[in-house]
């Protein structure tokens, strides 16, 4: 099993959009836990309390993406699908919102 983890710094996103991040990378071969949070103080607990810590100088205006998976290339590729997908443009971000509300049967 392994633990990874990515940082981006000042990088704001809506909490509704990282649900859907977190639930779309959680659906990823061999994933077996996800988390993508504003790192702050309280969601660094969160994801500590879950088993997800991790060693990170994140602090709270930035995105903290931790994945946890079978083996490190599992662990690796849904990072990368998630920074992928992170840094996606508006329209896409705007599709995941209206996936996660079709879902949700908003």
């Amino acid at each position: 099993m392994t633990i990874l983890s990515e940082v981006r710094p000042g990088a704001y996103f809506d909490s509704v959009i990282l649900m859907q991040l977190q639930r779309s990378l959680a659906d990823l071969p061999g994933v077996i836990d996800v988390g993508v949070v504003m790192a702050t103080p309280a969601n660094k607990e969160l994801l500590a309390a879950s088993g997800l810590a991790v060693e990170s100088p994140a602090g709270s205006d930035d995105l903290l993406i931790v994945v946890k998976a079978k083996d490190k290339k599992m662990a690796g590729d849904a990072l990368s699908q998630g920074v992928s997908l992170k840094n996606s443009d508006p329209i896409v971000l705007m599709l995941l919102f209206n996936n996660f509300l079709k879902r949700n049967g908003l």
